[in-house]
Order: structure tokens, then sequence, then C-alpha cells
């Protein structure tokens, strides 16, 4: 998916253009972190995967194909990663946008991220995973 971006799809230097650094960005997730992808007929429509930044949090990312947006796949994603993130024990989850990326930040703000940081061009955002958020994404999806 991500051979394919071009420069309009990649926010702040992610995911990275080089192949060699897009291939090791990607083994961090790989290796160490959590992913879920969406898939419809072998393209891969969206991901969203998150890295351990401690013991107790993880950084969060989501991609969705310019195509494939609008349709309700990245809020999603995050919340199967949600779902994945509380269950595997972490406390919180933690992600930065920029400030002009109002779709993103809308679809974090209504999955319960709340804006803990602000700097010149970018929001902090976290959720925390001990929350009624993090309980209702683990539900069956008839219960939510």
């Amino acid at each position: 998916m991500y051979g394919s971006f071009d420069a309009s799809d990649r926010t702040m230097g992610i995911p990275p253009a080089d192949e060699i650094v897009l291939e090791r960005w990607l083994g961090q997730f790989l290796s160490d972190g959590l992913n879920i992808i969406m898939v419809d007929d072998d393209r891969i429509l969206g991901h969203a995967g998150a890295i351990p930044s401690t013991d107790s949090e993880a950084k969060l990312v989501v991609f969705v194909r310019e195509a494939a947006r609008s349709r309700g796949i990245g809020t999603e994603l995050i919340k199967q990663l949600v779902a994945s993130a509380a269950s595997r024990g972490f406390d919180s989850l933690a992600l930065d946008v920029l400030k002009t990326n109002k779709r993103a930040i809308t679809v974090y703000r209504n999955v319960d991220f709340d804006i803990s940081a602000e700097q010149a061009e970018t929001i902090e955002m976290n959720l925390d995973l001990d929350g009624p958020t993090a309980d209702q994404v683990q539900q069956p999806p008839g219960r939510r």
C-alpha cells in the first residue's frame, strides 16, 4: 500500500518515501507493534498500527487510501486497534496529527481521543484504554 503513496498521502514524514527507510519503519510494526489492515479484493484499503512508546503506552498511526476515505474505514481500523491494545495490556494510545488535518482530528475525537498537547503545527492526542471506549470496542459488534 505505502509504495504507491505520493507526497499528498504522507503526513509529518510518514510513511517514509525512501524504500529502505519505509522497510525499517514497517519492520517496527511487524516486530514490536500492533497492526490492523482492511483489505478488499486483495487490495489493502487501510492500515492502523501502534508501536510501544513506553511499557504502558503505544503510538498510533492510521492511513487509508484516498479512494477509500469517507467510508468509515479509518474509524473501524482505530476501534479494532483500540480493542487490540487494551487486550494486550496497554493503558493508553497516543498520536500526533497536523492541526490542518481536520478530517483525522474529527475521526480521533469521535473515538474519544482527547487533546493532550499542542505545538505550532501539531496536536498530540491520547486515549485512556481504561475508559468506556476501550470496553465498548471489545464487545462483539452486535453489542456495540
